[in-house]
């Protein structure tokens, strides 16, 4: 099993992922950027908004499969 991050690289991780996802988040509600375009789909959408919340979700994930049995 993989070492578990430690809890600053978390911290610094979990924070730049919400910065990401805010700044995406303002990019596709205040600016004409569209969600979905013809020439590159969905791919506004998952880089600004979707992603960062991949990242956190996988922080999550790996953070519970790191619990100890008990």
């Amino acid at each position: 099993m993989h070492e578990p991050f430690s809890a600053p690289f978390t911290a610094c991780l979990a924070a730049g992922a919400a910065l990401w996802w805010l700044a995406g988040g303002f990019l596709l509600l205040l600016t004409p950027l569209p969600a979905h375009t013809d020439q590159l789909g969905w791919s506004p959408l998952y880089w600004l908004a979707l992603a960062p919340l991949c990242v956190v979700a996988g922080l999550r994930l790996r953070r519970a499969g790191t619990r100890p049995a008990g």
